[in-house]
């Protein structure tokens, strides 16, 4: 399990909670995808994967993939704040923006500890 504040400890709760699962008492906290990955492989853990992830590992017999369901969830394209006016962010905006037209303004920066100097723009 990724750490409470990651996106994908939230899809994995809604999803329990959705199926009237309870999150388990006992489980490994890692926000490492590789780790994750790997302890799925070593048959200690279960998770979400991305789609591409999950195939290749079920082609190749290392993992048994439940696919009844389909998560979608925000991507976010992050730049320092202080970067947010550089030509090359901008157009990779613009890219961004045609690609998806919702990402076109930058949501207001949701400081944390970690990062006060982030700007985030959804896709």
């Amino acid at each position: 399990m990724t750490p409470d504040l990651s996106t994908h400890s939230r899809l994995v709760t809604k999803l329990l909670t959705d199926h009237g699962i309870d999150m388990p008492q006992r489980h490994v906290e890692a926000d490492d995808e590789r780790v994750i990955i790997d302890l799925v492989r070593e048959g200690v853990g279960v998770s979400l994967m991305h789609e591409d992830i999950a195939l290749q590992g079920h082609a190749a017999g290392e993992f048994c993939v439940w696919n009844k369901a389909r998560l979608a969830t925000t991507l976010w394209f992050v730049c320092l704040a202080e970067k947010q006016d550089d030509p090359l962010i901008k157009a990779l905006l613009d890219v961004v923006g045609e690609t998806w037209p919702t990402a076109n303004e930058p949501v207001a920066a949701r400081a944390t500890a970690a990062s006060p100097e982030a700007a985030a723009y959804p896709a």
